[in-house]
Order: C-alpha cells, then sequence, then structure tokens
C-alpha cells in the first residue's frame, strides 16, 4: 500500500510531463543531426524510465536476496548516472551562455567537473560494496529488504550538489552582466529557465543528504518509503 501512495504520483507526472513535451521533441530533436547535446538529451529523457520497473520490483515484488542485491546495485548505479547526465546538460548550457570568450576558464572547470564525477563513481561503488539483501522482510512476505554496512551516499550527494553549484554560479553571473546592458527577450528568456530549473533540481540532492545523513534506517524494505 505505501508503495504505492508513494510510487504513483511520481510515474504519473512522468509520464504527463512525457506526453506533453513529446511533440515538441518529435519536431525539433528528432530530425536533429547527432551530437553529443542530442546524445545527453535523449539519455536523460529516456533513462529516466528504467528506474520504474526496477524500483517496482525491488519494493513489491522481490523476496531473492541475491536478486534483491544486484537489482538495487543496478538501480543506484542508473539514478547517479541520470544524476551526471543532467549535470553535462546544464555545463553545456552555462557554456552555450558564456561562448567562445570563457574557453580557458571552462577548460579547468570542466576539467574539475571530471575528476568530481570520477570521485563519484568511486564514492558509489565503495557504498554498494556494503549493501547487502536479506530478501524479503518475513517469509511469505514480497519486497527486498536492505542492509547498509556505511552510509557514504552522502558523498555522492554532496559531490553532485557542487557540480550544481558550479553550473548555477555560472548562468548566475553571466545573468547580472546581461541585464545590466540588455533586456534581449530571448536571452531573458533562457536565464530565467535555467536559473528556473536549476533552482528546482538544486532542493533535490539537499533533500536526499539529510535523509541520508540523519534519517535512513540501516535497514530498508518495502514498508519504507
Amino acid at each position: 500500500m505505501v508503495p504505492n501512495v508513494c510510487f504513483t504520483p511520481q510515474l504519473t507526472v512522468l509520464i504527463w510531463d512525457y506526453f506533453i513535451t513529446l511533440p515538441e521533441e518529435v519536431a525539433f530533436i528528432w530530425p536533429s543531426s547527432w551530437n553529443i547535446t542530442k546524445f545527453l538529451f535523449l539519455l536523460n529523457r529516456y533513462l529516466v524510465f528504467v528506474d520504474p520497473p526496477t524500483l517496482v520490483y525491488v519494493l513489491m515484488f522481490g523476496d531473492d536476496e541475491k536478486v534483491c542485491t544486484r537489482m538495487f546495485r543496478s538501480l543506484a548505479v542508473i539514478s547517479v548516472t541520470g544524476f551526471i547526465v543532467g549535470q553535462c546538460i546544464l555545463i553545456l548550457r552555462a557554456y552555450a551562455v558564456w561562448g567562445s570568450q570563457f574557453t580557458k576558464l571552462y577548460a579547468v572547470i570542466f576539467s574539475i567537473c571530471l575528476c568530481i564525477f570520477a570521485g563519484i563513481f568511486w564514492s558509489l561503488s565503495k557504498y554498494l560494496a556494503g549493501v547487502y539483501s536479506t530478501g524479503g522482510p518475513t517469509k511469505g512476505m514480497k519486497g527486498c529488504t536492505f542492509f547498509f554496512k556505511n552510509r557514504l551516499a552522502w558523498v555522492d550527494i554532496s559531490l553532485i550538489a557542487v557540480i550544481e553549484f558550479i553550473s548555477t554560479g555560472l548562468m548566475i553571473i553571466k545573468a547580472i552582466q546581461h541585464f545590466r546592458v540588455s533586456r534581449n527577450s530571448l536571452m531573458t528568456t533562457i536565464y530565467h529557465d535555467g536559473l528556473l530549473y536549476f533552482a528546482c533540481i538544486l532542493g533535490h540532492p539537499r533533500y536526499h543528504l539529510c535523509r541520508t545523513s540523519k534519517f535512513i534506517p540501516l535497514n530498508f524494505s518495502h514498508h519504507n518509503c
């Protein structure tokens, strides 16, 4: 019951958002030539549909300890990959706003981001090495139960937050510079939408960091949401 209450609204919003934006995607993205931007967009767009069936199995149907552990680890890798793809898109957007005047400094920032990405996957591997499952909570019940030997997930969340702050900072600096000299409607829309999106996603790692550091118990089952 609890997984249904928690999961159904999220899936509904995901599907609703997909279909209302699909016409624009078909019109503008599909016919365009392949490049890194299109690849990251489509990966970010469709990778989220891998999470729901995996999560449904873990929360509601899993009862084999080995399968539960593998599914959880796969879900974690997919989720972190999705975060990183999203951050790459934000970084490219910041680069597009700054233009060629930012080439050298941007190369340094991009190199730092790559190092942070490497740190994220290293921390993730350590975290997942400490995850194991005992199958269902009790005999005859479905839904995976997990135990965690460490709480290193907060490291990943913190590193992702660092990337987001960098991207947001670059957008804010350029927006201030732009508004001082021009009120071009197109650029204003780009800054407005970009900063609004950044503000929304900045809250996501803060929420998970609080849960990871304070509220997540050492065991997790389908009763938790």
